[in-house]
């Protein structure tokens, strides 16, 4: 592993960073967001968190957060597929979201099967498998349901540099355009 400590002779696996996820929400029950991984690490929240309590719908919504997902917002109105569930809008009603923040932040887990074309358990599994930055904090904002407003990214993005998000993941990608005046 990169973060191993053996290139630059420290370990750092995201202790006290906080990444924001710019996609289509987060699934909280996942154990890649729970507040402690497999190899025993919990993840403590920022000061500011301790201090002020969850945020977004985490701040609204009793067991949606711990200190490993601080935050949850929904940017996209209601989302009827939630509705079904009873789940907050800013939940991941795809899975992108999941994914993405899953390879940029989750937990360390252990023996991870592979799930089958149906989503259950298949017959492969990884004996383990993490995030690039497994120890750090992570807020969600789901910009995405059916389709990516600008407006939506715009408000998330702002919403990440009101909560000091150290890093935001955007991995959405659109039909092309000028990075440097798209909004």
């Amino acid at each position: 592993r990169v973060h191993d400590g053996v290139a630059t002779g420290t370990p750092f696996l995201g202790e006290g960073m906080v990444v924001g996820i710019i996609d289509t929400g987060i699934n909280p029950r996942h154990p890649s967001f729970a507040a402690t991984g497999d190899d025993g690490y919990t993840v403590q929240a920022p000061g500011a968190i301790q201090a002020g309590g969850y945020l977004g719908d985490c701040a609204t919504v009793a067991g949606i957060c711990n200190d490993k997902l601080i935050g949850v917002y929904g940017f996209v109105g209601d989302d009827p597929v939630n509705a079904v569930n009873g789940d907050p809008s800013s939940f991941d009603s795809d899975g992108h979201g999941s994914h993405v923040a899953s390879t940029a932040a989750g937990n360390v887990v252990f023996n991870a099967s592979v799930p089958d074309a149906d989503g259950r358990p298949g017959a492969f599994s990884f004996s383990e498998v993490s995030g690039v930055a497994p120890h750090a904090n992570i807020i969600s904002y789901k910009v995405c349901a059916r389709g990516c407003s600008v407006q939506a990214i715009v408000s998330a993005v702002e919403q990440g540099i009101a909560d000091g998000v150290d890093v935001l993941n955007h991995s959405i990608s659109s039909g092309g355009g000028s990075p440097w005046v798209s909004p």
